[in-house]
């Protein structure tokens, strides 16, 4: 309750990037994962004419001088591989296994959000929760 009070009671936003960089720094401290966000709108960086929806993370990684693009799989469907491959960038998914912990409710549903896992496990058991995944290519 301390971390959806503190995202969503205890600060202001001026629009929804805001919230959800609020919403990833934090999730991260709790869990006691370390990185460096950046937000895109901030960044100056001088990218293509966007006409398609998978050319966004194409040309920021272009920008960044990047050569590999990780995705979660529900964009398999509209990512051009073709597209990244030409541009030298290597395009993977990222699968989660999402091993069943407890929930409370009878039996593992699968799949529901980063605050479900939140409830009921503790930071180290997150952590492990979400290490456990592979990469599609």
């Amino acid at each position: 309750m301390n971390f959806v009070k503190d995202v969503l009671y205890e600060s202001e936003y001026s629009n929804l990037s805001e919230l959800n960089c609020r919403s990833i720094v934090r999730t991260c401290e709790f869990i006691g994962v370390k990185g460096d966000f950046s937000v895109f709108s901030k960044m100056n960086l001088q990218i293509g004419k966007i006409c398609a929806p998978d050319e966004w993370a194409l040309y920021i990684t272009k920008a960044l001088q990047g050569n590999v693009y990780v995705n979660p799989p529900g964009g398999q469907s509209f990512f051009d591989k073709e597209k990244y491959k030409s541009n030298n960038i290597k395009l993977q998914f990222l699968e989660s296994e999402l091993k069943p912990y407890i929930q409370r409710i009878g039996h593992f549903e699968q799949g529901l959000s980063i605050l479900d896992i939140m409830m009921f496990c503790k930071g180290n058991e997150i952590k492990d929760i979400l290490e456990d995944y592979k990469i599609i290519e």
